[in-house]
């Protein structure tokens, strides 16, 4: 039997949609990940915990990369050298897509303070964020229908 807190049973999938948004906040690290099987194990809708995971989790990716665009302005004022910036836009703009998408891809990850940083570098908003999208929906579908697909399985062979 799952044992889990029971404001998370209260709140069911709104609080799953909270928490993934929060956890993929830089100022709330956690791994949204972790959910989706707890919810899964609930007996929550598998189609709907993928949803509503990715969909907090891109918000709360796309917060950070806001973050890291208003604090662009501020170093600016404060005086990081305009040529270490200009390196680092250059690299992003060549490498900037692909490693968005791995990144957002890999569990475990502190995507959070990669957001910031593109976020900084004003790397283009709409590319970031169907780069980051595609990455996180990959990943939450994986694990979804990962642990979905196993609890079936297991069913098969009398369960847990």
């Amino acid at each position: 039997m799952v044992v889990v807190p029971a404001n998370l049973l209260a709140y069911g999938l709104i609080g799953l949609l909270t928490g993934s948004y929060l956890m993929s906040v830089v100022f709330f690290p956690g791994l949204v990940e972790a959910l989706i099987p707890i919810f899964i194990g609930l007996g929550f809708n598998p189609v709907l915990v993928f949803l509503l995971a990715s969909a907090g989790s891109v918000a709360g990716g796309a917060t950070n990369y806001d973050l890291g665009a208003v604090g662009h302005r501020i170093i600016n004022r404060i005086g990081i050298s305009e040529k270490k910036v200009k390196e680092a836009e250059s690299w992003l703009a060549r490498w900037g897509n692909y490693s968005i998408l791995i990144l957002s891809f890999l569990p475990g990850f502190p995507f959070d303070l990669v957001a910031v940083f593109v976020g900084f570098l004003r790397m283009d908003f709409r590319t970031f964020f169907i780069w980051m999208s595609l990455g996180k929906l990959l990943k939450f579908g994986i694990v979804t229908f990962g642990v979905e697909g196993f609890i079936r399985l297991s069913e098969l062979f009398g369960g847990f």
